[in-house]
Parts: C-alpha cells; sequence; structure tokens
C-alpha cells in the first residue's frame, strides 16, 4: 500500500510542499530551509548567512507535532479507534516503537483513497508522513542480494532483524484481524491493502528518522528531521526543547556556514 501510494502519489508530497504545511501547523523558520542536497536527497540548508553563538533557534516545532509515545497516546483521548487499536495491541502499542509503527501504520490507510469510510481523524501527521520517502535500507534487499553478505555478521543479523519483522506483522495481524476497520481495509480477502512491505516501510521511516529527543525519548520531529546526520566537526546543529516543550534546532557555536551550506545534525 505505501509503495504504491509514493509511485501513485496520494502517499507523496514533494519537498516544496514542507513550508506551507510547517506554516500552517505553527512551524517556524529562521535562516533556513528545506531543500536538495547533491548525492543526499533532501536535506535542511541555510538560507543565509549563519554565524555560530550568534543566531536564534533555526527552527521551532511545536511540541504536539514531535510524534512520541506520549503524542499517540494523546491523540487516543479523542481518537476511539485509535484507542481500541492500541487496546487490542496491548504491551506492544505501549513501547515507543510500537505505538508510533502502528500510529504511522494507520496514517497512510487514513490517506487512502480506497478507504472509503471513516476510519480516524485527519491530522497533522496525515500530510506528514507523504514527506517521508521510501528509505532502500537492506531490509528491502531481495534473497539473492542478501546472499552476497553470506561468510559476513552482516548476513546473520539481517536475516535475524526480518525474522523480528515479521513476527512483530504477524502479531500485529492476529491481534487487530477482528477490529472491523482493520479486517476490512488491511486483512481482508479482496479488500485488506496490507502486505508485509507495509511493515518493512513504516520500520524504515522510523529507524531512519527517529531521534533521541531530550526530555521526550525516541521522537519523530517534522522538518528536524529532515536533517542529514554527520559526526564530529561536519556536524553543523543540535536539537533539544525549550522551556514549553517544543523541539528546536540550534546552530552550534562555532558552526559558520554559507547560504546554501548544508545543517546537519548528529
Amino acid at each position: 500500500m505505501i509503495r504504491r501510494g509514493k509511485r501513485e502519489g496520494w502517499l507523496n508530497l514533494p519537498p516544496s510542499a514542507v513550508r506551507p504545511w510547517a506554516g500552517l501547523n505553527g512551524v517556524t523558520f529562521d535562516g533556513v530551509k528545506i531543500g536538495s542536497i547533491a548525492g543526499r536527497g533532501t536535506g535542511v540548508v541555510a538560507s543565509r548567512v549563519l554565524k555560530g553563538g550568534n543566531e536564534g533557534p533555526l527552527m521551532v516545532i511545536p511540541g504536539d507535532l514531535i510524534l512520541s509515545l506520549e503524542r499517540v497516546e494523546l491523540q487516543a483521548k479523542s481518537d476511539q479507534k485509535l484507542q481500541e487499536l492500541l487496546s487490542t495491541l496491548g504491551d506492544y502499542a505501549r513501547t515507543t516503537r510500537g505505538a508510533i509503527l502502528v500510529f504511522l501504520l494507520r496514517q497512510a490507510t487514513i490517506a487512502n483513497p480506497q478507504v472509503t469510510e471513516t476510519i480516524g481523524t485527519i491530522n497533522p501527521f496525515t500530510e506528514y508522513i507523504k514527506f517521508l520517502p521510501e528509505e532502500m535500507l537492506p531490509t528491502f534487499w531481495t534473497e539473492e542480494e542478501r546472499a552476497l553478505l553470506m561468510g559476513t555478521s552482516l548476513h546473520p543479523a539481517l536475516e535475524a532483524k526480518l525474522t523480528s519483522l515479521q513476527k512483530e506483522f504477524d502479531n500485529v495481524r492476529t491481534a487487530t484481524e477482528n477490529i472491523p476497520w482493520c479486517s476490512k481495509y488491511w486483512w481482508g480477502v479482496g479488500t485488506g491493502l496490507l502486505s508485509f512491505d507495509d511493515w518493512l516501510q513504516v520500520d524504515a521511516m522510523y529507524r531512519s528518522r527517529a531521534l533521541e529527543f531530550p526530555g521526550i525519548g525516541d521522537s519523530m520531529v517534522p522538518c528536524i528531521d529532515m536533517a542529514n546526520h554527520a559526526s564530529g566537526d561536519g556536524t553543523a546543529a543540535l536539537y533539544e526543547t525549550d522551556g514549553h516543550g517544543n523541539g528546536v534546532l540550534l546552530l552550534r557555536d562555532g558552526s559558520d556556514l554559507t547560504e546554501g551550506q548544508e545543517v546537519t545534525i548528529t
């Protein structure tokens, strides 16, 4: 479903749409923008000269846009179908990873034009998932490609990861197949939209985008999570929460950037 949605366009928005989405949802930018990075896809770049030690927050992301376990649980308080889904999944949905993966899967389902009934509340995350690219992690490799790793320590690690993901997917199916909308739109014969590839997709989104945010824990933070990673002196900015619970992107002291230069995080 997710792969098809990206190709057909109903689950895909270009980087140029980030700024309007951000403006509608209270995200602010100062001195940075989302742009294309040669050889690296999309990233965060300086829109003017930036001087480390003299800049305020480059981005401010409202706390209610930080996708964490707490945010999913808060969403469920006003969304009966989400609450039912999380309750059915039990302990798994009380983990950050479990709650966010299932939440992302449901947002993709809500966005699907084949779903003709209301199965959940449309919210900023329904659009956010459209900005997330298809990540080509090793979990998407074919059996022939994985065979190239035979004899290395990577092969058993990848096989174990795939086994774990398959078990998660099977457990989610078993737990939710009696929920009416899940039965119809996720698992139904002739109407079910999900496959194991969809679970790989949301896993890849989470693993590629999740940040360990100070005071919050593992979470996905729109716009900040579009920054590419670098280590050591290559790291231009850091992320944290401010006194109001917002996510902020801050230029490191001593990091001076010219217009168009990439803003990286750890």
